[in-house]
């Protein structure tokens, strides 16, 4: 799993716990230290590693409970710790893959443009309201086809055997811009899966979400496509100029 986390220290203990609510001796944990001090980043936690001194991972228990202990093993001294999108990660976590939030200053997020996309990786340039992180992507719809975009692999197939939501967090210079959010096979691009939203908020960040749950799960899908404005020849101009981060399923 992963959690974000502010911490306000270096260095600090965040012990994640999950367990059976109805009956707590079936547990595991694990914990993580901070590695950045006051600013956000995104802690990933392996429960196949539990914490010293705790049980093991057991596949057959229920884990249906969450909790998380900041600064673990220390009194409290009213240091204030932030904390957001937990999210539940496939189970190889050790290159790219969802959550896409553009942060890691190790994975390689090389987006393979086509037909006028063009996706790079850039400092937040509008910080606020719901996304001040500090990376983000940006793409720029330039003449080419109207169907022109970027696509992003990760390291292992998308896992939708539990989540069939995306949420995605777009800056748009414009109300009614499309957007279109695709999944494909990594080798087979005749196996995809793709919903279409439009904007509702102009030079202003929106979380917006794509309903997967028509997908067959049965697929795999290992790429990550974007297409804004699809069916519309982009001028490369501010007016097709969007910023995305946070590609996530919720």
């Amino acid at each position: 799993m992963s959690l974000r986390v502010y911490s306000p220290a270096v260095g600090l203990p965040v012990r994640l716990k999950v367990e059976d609510r109805n009956n707590d001796t079936h547990s595991v944990e694990t914990e993580k230290l901070t590695t950045v001090a006051n600013a956000w980043e995104t802690l990933v936690f392996d429960f196949s590693n539990q914490a010293s001194g705790t049980a093991a991972l057991n596949l057959a228990y229920t884990y249906d409970m969450a909790s998380v202990f900041f600064n673990f093993g220390t009194a409290g001294d009213g240091k204030i710790f932030y904390w957001d999108d937990v999210t539940f990660l496939p189970v190889n976590i050790t290159g790219l893959a969802l959550p896409l939030d553009f942060e890691s200053g190790t994975l390689n997020y090389t987006f393979t443009n086509f037909d006028g996309g063009d996706v790079t990786r850039i400092n937040n340039p509008q910080s606020g309201g719901i996304n001040t992180s500090a990376k983000v992507g940006k793409m720029v719809k330039n003449a080419g086809q109207p169907w022109g975009g970027s696509w992003i692999a990760l390291d292992a197939p998308i896992n939708f055997s539990v989540l069939h939501t995306f949420k995605m967090k777009v800056y748009s210079p414009r109300v009614g811009a499309k957007v279109l959010l695709k999944v494909e096979n990594l080798t087979n691009g005749g196996i995809f899966y793709e919903k279409e939203v439009l904007t509702t908020v102009a030079n202003g960040w929106e979380d917006l979400t794509f309903d997967y749950s028509g997908i067959n799960t049965a697929n795999s899908y290992q790429k990550v496509v974007l297409i804004f404005d699809n069916g519309t020849m982009g001028d490369g101009s501010a007016n097709f100029t969007f910023l995305f981060d946070d590609i996530r399923l919720n």
